[in-house]
């Protein structure tokens, strides 16, 4: 994804442009810079739009370089170094802004990344107190490459490549080398280059507190918290003059911020929708667009003919951490439009989780973790070192889970592959309505009641529509869980049989009818899988090959992902 880089090292790093390793370094609206302070190589391959936003500054004191969206009404580029100077690192903590970033303090000889409270800007890195090195990148890809360079060893993370291949994405702080680690979301690391000591500070983390709350509080507050993100969104297009547009599907997330938008007054924008064609997921959204007379795009998913000859691509468009068919209709969709004026691409993600998509009272998640992942396979989840341990820290907190493993290292690692265009928002994404909902009790989530009688109550509107995972319009509750259910079912045996048209994406469908992508992906296996050099990888990889559909997509990211990091 498009971002930013730091190279610091006591052994002289060869001089190099290390911005050209970012993947979308040669698009046309990427602004490309490196530049060096004695031993620290620094730059970055930024979009080339809001600039107040992301940025670089330095002085005598200070390198400090920025890359995100902030939603304050404060200047950030003019008061980023007041307040570091004024309130040290922990400024960070209060940003109202979606970020990633690095501050170089010459005074102190310390380097201080950061990531806001969801890590929606990714950052990875090195460290090696022996060499006193200390590298980070928005990429996993400027780092492996980098290291090639610099004759620094690296090699296969055994724990990452096993996420991949049953999760589907990293667990913690996991990545696919074993020697370079994603910064957490809602952390500051700090690397004292005197010492060649790295400390973190987890500043942000989800923690239960009293709730006392009545339901018409809880609705009149998460209506005050929705609207105002919404608002604080939208209102960034105008302020850098820019065209808005959003991404709309069948489901609630996406039309509650599409609709509410309207209903405070953003009235130009063009509605996105891609999906195969006459699915639930097309047909709701098309109506929507069209009933409420807004712009309308559509990229057809048929067939998945967006994979041919593009799987490479896919996965290096974000270093191989998540699946490549997780995000990739989202990347091929912006990449078919004309994103070059657009604004924020405006979204619903993660709003289901907000509202009870992952209260699951008669979950075991330490038997059944691998059910929210792509392939639940005992064989290899059981290789999973650091799974033990984490899940029973989690204490059967199946949200919490969702939210930090599930959503933050699969959801957003695989929607960072739209940074290469623009930036990604939703208003679900705010901190303090993140924090409210997760505090509110279960039953008030349970099936999404408050979600759903909030819209009942003051926008009712949103349910005039009906929900893809229904079929129906929200009329009623009792109704909605028996056809939630039933429609759960029929997607289940429309997946498992490859038939049917009500999925946006039925992978199982699509291999089982096109040629091209059966024999993509069975060639790409048989091309790359002698090139593995761990045997127990190589025996990994190819037993998942074998387990159907998901199977097959899992392994070739697997393959390919490998040979982006470790075969130069």
């Amino acid at each position: 994804m498009a971002g930013i880089y730091g190279l610091y090292s006591s052994s002289k790093l060869i001089n190099n442009d290390y911005s050209k390793y970012f993947f979308s370094s040669e698009f046309q609206h990427i602004k490309n810079e490196d530049e060096l302070f004695k031993n620290f190589h620094f730059g970055r391959s930024v979009l080339n739009k809001f600039e107040k936003d992301r940025f670089i500054i330095k002085n005598d004191h200070f390198i400090i370089c920025i890359e995100g969206a902030n939603y304050s009404k404060n200047n950030w580029k003019k008061s980023v170094g007041k307040n570091f100077k004024k309130y040290g690192i922990d400024f960070i903590k209060n940003e109202d802004a979606l970020f990633s970033g690095f501050i170089f303090d010459k005074q102190s000889q310390k380097i201080y990344i950061f990531t806001d409270h969801l890590g929606t800007k990714a950052l990875y890195y090195y460290h090696d107190k022996t060499s006193n090195s200390f590298l980070f990148a928005s990429e996993l890809k400027v780092l492996s490459q980098t290291c090639h360079l610099n004759n620094i060893l690296i090699s296969p993370s055994h724990d990452g490549f096993n996420c991949l291949l049953t999760f589907g994405y990293m667990l913690e702080d996991l990545s696919l080398i074993s020697s370079v680690k994603k910064v957490r979301p809602g952390t500051i690391l700090c690397f004292n280059i005197n010492t060649g000591e790295l400390s973190e500070d987890k500043y942000f983390k989800l923690k239960k507190e009293k709730f006392s709350h009545s339901k018409k509080d809880v609705i009149n507050t998460i209506d005050k918290l929705i609207l105002s993100s919404i608002h604080k969104e939208w209102q960034k297009d105008l302020d850098y003059n820019t065209t808005s547009f959003a991404f709309l599907s069948g489901g609630l997330d996406s039309r509650v911020n599409v609709l509410l938008a309207k209903k405070l007054g953003y009235t130009d924008f063009t509605c996105i929708n891609f999906s195969q064609s006459g699915a639930p997921d097309h047909t709701i959204a098309k109506d929507i667009a069209t009933q409420e007379e807004l712009g309308y795009a559509f990229y057809k998913l048929d067939s998945g003919h967006y994979f041919i000859n593009q799987f490479e691509r896919l996965v290096e468009a974000n270093s191989g951490m998540t699946n490549l068919n997780r995000a990739a209709h989202m990347f091929r969709a912006m990449e078919s439009f004309d994103y070059t004026s657009k604004g924020l691409a405006h979204s619903g993600q993660i709003g289901d989780v907000l509202f009870g998509s992952f209260i699951k009272p008669d979950f075991n998640l330490v038997t059944e973790a691998g059910k929210l992942g792509s392939i639940d396979d005992s064989k290899i989840l059981n290789q999973i070192s650091i799974l033990p341990e984490l899940l029973d820290s989690y204490q059967n907190n199946v949200e919490l889970f969702s939210y930090e493993q599930r959503q933050m290292n699969g959801t957003l690692d695989g929607d960072k592959m739209i940074s290469h265009f623009t930036d990604l928002s939703s208003p679900f994404y705010n901190k303090e309505l993140l924090t409210y909902c997760y505090n509110m009790p279960d039953e008030f989530k349970q099936g999404k009641k408050i979600y759903t009688e909030w819209m009942l109550q003051l926008h009712p509107k949103i349910l005039s529509y009906p929900w893809d995972a229904t079929g129906i319009k929200h009329s009623n509750l009792l109704l909605l869980s028996v056809s939630s259910f039933y429609r759960k079912w029929r997607r289940f045996i429309q997946r498992r049989f490859g038939i049917g048209n009500e999925l946006m994406n039925p992978f199982d469908i699509w291999y089982k009818q096109n040629e091209l992508l059966q024999k993509a992906l069975h060639q790409i296996y048989e091309t790359n899988i002698n090139n593995v050099d761990s045997k127990l990888l190589k025996e990994n990889i190819t037993y998942i090959f074998h387990q159907g559909v998901q199977g097959k997509f899992s392994a070739v990211t697997a393959l390919l992902a490998y040979n982006l990091h470790f075969k130069h």
